[in-house]
């Protein structure tokens, strides 16, 4: 039986029709074939209602036989696990019978929920297995008569058999015979039309244009192209294209790319103590928790984090209120970070390795900075390499403005002055060199020598702009 999944004192049909068929044929197991709760499935531990559907319906001292149940699509829209408990069989030697079970994904092979072009695959399956039973649930695919016992419905008619006779020997119901006479005698057609949709299920690709034409050339009906999508709409159904994205996280090519990379990390490890291996990045949300969250629709602060850390735990943080792009992060790590961690001895060289990797799935990680500042005592001199031209100018302002923040010994009230600099710097040529030339007695004025893009005099000399 299938689709009974009403408790007895809601409909009492289902008991009436076991009891008749019990009656002519002695039959000693119950298989059960989904939806046996309707409408919605089982609530989660409600075994009262399953016990109406079952017990109720079906007691012991009537019934003495077991009853075999799978889950329907109705049973899936509630909690599986209720019923899978009510049901369970927990050991092997509980095993009374084996039954291969297919339910919807692999019956959509064949109608009546989906149009396949080319046969039922699934029937042609059945038949050259040869199946020792089929057992239908509320997927009535192999319940369709056949066009070859259409055809001898129909021949017999003809001869001068009654739909009766016709029905005891074809084994069908009167009324089926019935249906198939008359539709023959109404339309002159044996066998049985296909269902409709094909055209969409076909090519699911189709665009409003091309369904427009082809209604028109199968068909020879003229439907405007608003009504064919206002007709989608009402079937809740899109035309939007789903373009899949492959996943590269886990590509072979990916794997091979993350190797040497990795390898890269060792190496700077091998070069520089613990203490000056720094992690910097910035967040937006706590830890297991989505990137998205849903507000109130009021205005709000953007809250972004910065964090530096090292092997033995966080040495700075700040909370900016807007969100960082690469020159505000680049400018908040160059500005304060850098002169947050433990003084270095003098002259000794600070570098730092700022890496960049894109937000998608390629693994493109690239070295695209390589920043080594000099120790105050040495003089700055720029050492940056830059894959980004557009962004160089205004990291070499940074880089400078930083360095004369530490050679001048500038306080947190004098370093209001330090944008003008930034200026100056970032208004040096692609192949211009910027060069500090100031003394460590504190004085707010700072003097720069700007190297000429020209070429040398004739001397050989090389010309510098002064600028204070």
């Amino acid at each position: 039986m299938g689709d009974f999944g009403w408790p007895e004192d809601e409909s009492v049909v289902k008991r009436r029709v076991v009891c008749g068929v019990k009656t002519n044929d002695r039959f000693n197991l119950g298989l059960i074939l989904g939806d046996n709760v309707y409408l919605e499935g089982t609530q989660i531990d409600d075994y009262d209602r399953l016990d109406r559907v079952f017990a109720q319906s079906f007691p012991a001292t009537t019934f003495p036989f077991d009853f075999l149940a799978i889950l329907g699509n109705h049973d899936h829209m509630g909690d599986v696990y209720t019923q899978s408990l009510y049901h369970l069989i927990r050991e092997p030697r509980q095993y009374d019978y084996v039954f291969i079970l297919l339910h919807h994904h692999i019956n959509d092979g064949c109608g009546p929920h989906r149009y396949v072009p080319h046969g039922n695959p699934l029937i042609e399956w059945i038949r050259q297995s040869r199946a020792t039973a089929v057992i239908n649930g509320h997927n009535h695919n192999m319940q369709k008569i056949s066009d070859e016992r259409r055809q001898r419905i129909i021949n017999a008619h003809q001869n001068g058999s009654t739909a009766k006779n016709v029905a005891e020997y074809e084994t069908l119901l009167s009324s089926t015979i019935q249906n198939i006479i008359k539709k023959y005698s109404e339309t002159g057609r044996i066998f049985i039309e296909n269902r409709g949709g094909q055209l969409v299920d076909e090519n699911c690709g189709l665009s409003l244009k091309q369904i427009y034409q082809n209604v028109a050339t199968r068909f020879d009906i003229t439907l405007s192209k608003t009504e064919i999508n206002n007709y989608f709409g009402q079937k809740h159904s899109s035309l939007k294209a789903i373009h899949i994205i492959p996943n590269r996280i886990n590509d072979p090519n990916t794997i091979c790319k993350r190797n040497p990379f990795a390898h890269s990390f060792l190496r700077i490890e091998e070069n520089y103590p613990n203490e000056q291996i720094y992690f910097v990045d910035e967040g937006r949300s706590s830890i297991g928790t989505p990137s998205i969250l849903r507000v109130p629709n009021i205005r709000s602060r953007n809250v972004s984090v910065f964090c530096a850390m090292n092997r033995y735990g966080v040495v700075h943080k700040g909370i900016n209120s807007r969100p960082y792009n690469f020159e505000a992060f680049l400018r908040r790590f160059l500005k304060r970070n850098l002169w947050a961690v433990k003084p270095k001895p003098e002259g000794c060289p600070l570098t730092i390795h700022v890496y960049f990797c894109p937000h998608n799935s390629e693994l493109r990680f690239q070295e695209i900075r390589s920043l080594r500042i000099l120790g105050h005592t040495t003089g700055a001199r720029e050492r940056i390499t830059c894959s980004r031209p557009a962004v160089f100018n205004q990291v070499i302002g940074l880089i400078y403005t930083t360095e004369m923040q530490a050679r001048s010994r500038v306080d947190c009230a004098k370093s209001s002055m330090l944008p003008k600099p930034l200026l100056l710097a970032s208004q040096v040529g692609g192949s211009s060199r910027l060069q500090l030339c100031c003394d460590d007695s504190g004085s707010s004025s700072y003097t720069f020598r700007v190297k000429s893009a020209e070429s040398p005099g004739a001397d050989g000399s090389t010309s510098y702009s002064t600028v204070k």
